[in-house]
């Protein structure tokens, strides 16, 4: 976002990344707290989402990847360090 904003433009792709990833982590703590609550009434998991963190993990470093590219395309391509040690040589 900030990448966003210093380049005055926007990037429909990580927007889109960001707004999955929320979907992502909402869909994550909706199962612990499902999983928490069957847990401490003793019921059955009426709703068995399989490898939950795996699988919501994996997914959140796809849309990561997704920004990163946005953020290096939008900065000009130079990771942090390398903008660092040209701000430190001038």
């Amino acid at each position: 976002i900030s990448a966003c904003s210093k380049a005055r433009q926007r990037d429909p792709l990580a927007e889109d990344a960001i707004g999955e990833c929320i979907d992502l982590v909402d869909l994550y703590l909706k199962e612990l707290d499902d999983a928490s609550t069957e847990k401490r009434y003793a019921l059955p998991d009426d709703d068995h989402f399989v490898d939950a963190t795996e699988r919501v993990t994996a997914a959140l470093r796809a849309m990561v990847t997704v920004l990163e590219k946005a953020r290096m395309d939008l900065e000009g391509g130079l990771q942090r360090e390398d903008r660092m040690a040209i701000k430190e040589q001038l």
